[in-house]
């Protein structure tokens, strides 16, 4: 056999071999990780397929206010309908907000250091001085301009539905004009004849 081939074909088993082993190795972390999260857990209840019309407040009222609902293949997603169960959730995980350092240097130089810059302790310093802002009361204050801003929105709609129409209208006459019983007018050709 020719030593090219031999190269060849020892290669190309080898590779074979490695992507074989890559695979392996996937399946069974996979397998694992699977495991050891079924059985260190509560399993939820939940429908077992996903419908377009899945009803939330029917499957509230039949698997009770915390719910798994199935996203993709494999995947499923967990549905808090209880306010007490949602307190509950964040209370377990209270530095949810945590960047890494390149998404970390990527937005300091992209917006500057503020709050969509900081994480972790003063997230939740700024988060604390923030939210005073946003309470029941001082957004009762801001409900004027919300619904004025709101009651804008159509007319808005209205007047570029209006402008585009208006330009229609404009290009059927300038199309009007161009073509004349089947033919095309010089009409913005020029005089040189060309």
């Amino acid at each position: 056999m020719d030593p090219l081939i031999r190269v060849i074909i020892l290669t190309s088993l080898w590779l074979v071999y490695c992507v074989a082993l890559i695979l392996l190795f996937s399946a069974v972390t996979w397998v694992v990780r699977t495991l050891r999260r079924r059985l260190n857990t509560t399993q939820l209840l939940g429908p077992k397929r996903y419908t377009d019309g899945l009803d939330i407040a029917g499957c509230a009222a039949m698997y009770g206010p915390v719910f798994s609902i199935p996203r993709r293949a494999f995947d499923r997603m967990v549905v808090l309908c209880d306010g007490a169960a949602t307190e509950h959730f964040y209370a377990q995980t209270p530095d949810v907000y945590h960047q890494t350092p390149a998404n970390r240097r990527w937005t300091e130089n992209m917006v500057g250091p503020g709050l969509a810059w900081v994480d972790g302790e003063q997230h939740e310093a700024c988060r604390q001085v923030l939210s005073a802002l946003f309470s029941n009361t001082a957004v009762e204050g801001y409900a004027p301009i919300f619904l004025s801003m709101a009651n804008k929105v159509p007319h808005g709609h209205v007047l570029s539905l209006q402008r585009f129409e208006r330009l229609t209208s404009i290009l059927d006459d300038i199309r009007t004009q161009l073509y004349d019983n089947g033919r095309f007018h010089a009409l913005f050709i020029g005089s040189s004849g060309r």
